[in-house]
């Protein structure tokens, strides 16, 4: 009876259906976009961050490649628009981080290429995206 009703047209949110407006409300550049692509990327091929909402993804995907790139980490207009303070996201952008930093190891590699050419601004080769004793 309610499949029908609904002319069976099911939806879950994926992370697709949060990053555009998250990303513009962060202030994004191309650059960044790419870099919390990647991260998002990473997450996505890793079982264990299933247990996370997409929201909760893409939100520590850009609190993470925020610090990274240097600028502030979660704004009140970030923590408004995605619904999540920086303490409940900064586990899920810890994983994340490991995630970043095992991808030069990692035997799943498809990623980090995708990443790394030029039109995707090269964001998996940034000393940032390094493990810390292997920054180039």
């Amino acid at each position: 009876v309610v499949l029908p009703a609904l002319d069976y047209e099911l939806v879950v949110p994926t992370q697709a259906h949060f990053s555009d407006r998250l990303e513009r409300v962060n202030g994004c550049d191309s650059k960044h976009r790419c870099l919390a692509h990647y991260i998002m990327e990473l997450a996505l091929v890793d079982y264990a961050t299933i247990r996370h909402a997409p929201s909760v993804l893409v939100s520590a995907a850009l609190l993470l490649s925020n610090e990274l790139l240097g600028h502030r980490p979660w704004s009140p207009a970030m923590a408004h628009h995605s619904r999540h303070a920086e303490e409940e996201l900064r586990p899920c952008a810890a994983e994340m981080r490991a995630l970043l930093f095992a991808a030069p190891t990692s035997h799943l590699q498809a990623v980090r290429r995708k990443y790394s050419v030029d039109s995707r601004h090269a964001v998996a080769n940034l000393d940032c995206c390094q493990p810390p004793d292997v920054a180039m």
